[in-house]
């Protein structure tokens, strides 16, 4: 199978503008400390900020992000972000997410990537646990910060000689890409739904007609599931492209399609699926769309990717889609596309196809 670099541009032109991301409290608290505090940097020049995002106040530091949105917006502010951060550094700035593993890898990997006396600095809604985790960092040495606004924590320790080396390896291995003994999938933390195959994408891999064929294209591909099932069973499916904005999970992708006997072409993209898609490419487009921007449900973002899908379609060509049950994608799909059919129904999902 044919895999194209997955950091490379795609070669066409965004069709639209990014959806805009969702507010973060918890680094609104961050700033706001570092403006209050601003001694907590000022003598640490050399600063890292793991799965930074953008903001007009940020601090300089080595921006470091895997998401293809984010990655955009911090370019498109001035910075130059990066894949992969090297070196050591001074300080490293860490915004929580809702993943417990990959908090606790980046805990550990954060804290390596310090000098002695570097400070590691967290930002984390209340809601996300922010108090187990200020606990987390306690355990491994004295807490020098601590500061609560707007419903979040802001919390931090220094690299001393009394934290364990061998504990922030094991804390960073956490987070490293590997064969899910659960699953026999590579994944890593980071990835959406890492630990499991998703109840939707099962569902939608067993419902798409057998006789599948020509070009297509996996919107939101994850850790490459869906498309894994596709070229497993589907023969003549001639060129399958994966979209997926997330870097860490198109690393799996690849590597979970690497060993499939398939004379399928495939297309790796690290790319954002709301900014657009080639136009009038595809005979069929599958994919289990994201509502959730943030820490919050988004229909708008599901339905950026149904008209999207819409554009990506030749003619005849058919989108078959996973949604959770209850939410309202029949009104979009026969706007953008025109027929509706249900393939399926389950207590918590439904399978729909929609062509022009």
């Amino acid at each position: 199978m044919n895999h194209p670099h997955p950091h490379s541009d795609p070669a066409w032109d965004p069709a639209e503008e990014p959806l805009a991301p969702a507010p973060s409290p918890a680094l609104e608290a961050m700033l706001l400390l570092l403006e209050r505090e601003p001694e907590w940097l000022a003598e640490r020049p050399h600063r890292l900020f793991l799965r930074a995002r953008a903001h007009p106040d940020l601090p300089q530091a080595v921006m470091q992000q895997t998401h293809r949105a984010e990655f955009d917006r911090l370019l498109a502010s001035g910075f130059k972000p990066v894949l992969r951060e090297e070196g050591l550094f001074d300080a490293c700035l860490y915004l929580g997410t809702p993943q417990r593993e990959e908090n606790l890898a980046n805990f550990g990997r954060g804290l390596l990537a310090l000098r002695p006396g570097g400070l590691f600095l967290c930002a984390m809604p209340n809601d996300l646990g922010a108090a187990r985790y200020e606990k987390v960092l306690r355990q491994l040495a004295p807490l020098q910060v601590q500061f609560s606004k707007y419903h979040a924590r802001v919390f931090g320790i220094l690299l001393g000689p009394e934290v364990d080396r061998q504990v922030l390896l094991e804390m960073a291995a956490r987070g490293e890409l590997r064969r899910s003994e659960s699953t026999g999938f590579f994944t890593c933390p980071g990835i959406f739904g890492w630990e499991k195959v998703d109840e939707g994408s099962a569902l939608l891999a067993r419902s798409l007609p057998e006789d599948l064929s020509g070009c297509g294209a996996d919107l939101g591909a994850g850790y490459g599931y869906l498309a894994h099932q596709i070229l497993l069973s589907r023969k003549n499916v001639a060129r399958l492209d994966l979209f997926e904005a997330e870097e860490l999970a198109l690393q799996a992708a690849r590597m979970n399609l690497q060993d499939l006997e398939s004379s399928a072409a495939v297309g790796s993209h690290w790319h954002d699926v709301t900014t657009g898609i080639p136009p009038g490419q595809y005979d069929w487009i599958v994919m289990n769309p994201p509502f959730h921007q943030g820490h919050k449900r988004s229909l708008e973002l599901g339905q950026r990717f149904v008209r999207l899908a819409a554009q990506g379609l030749r003619r005849d060509g058919v989108l078959y889609m996973v949604a959770n049950r209850h939410l309202p994608y029949e009104a979009i799909l026969g706007k953008v596309l025109g027929k509706v059919r249900a393939l399926a129904v389950t207590p918590g999902f439904k399978v729909l196809s929609a062509w022009r």
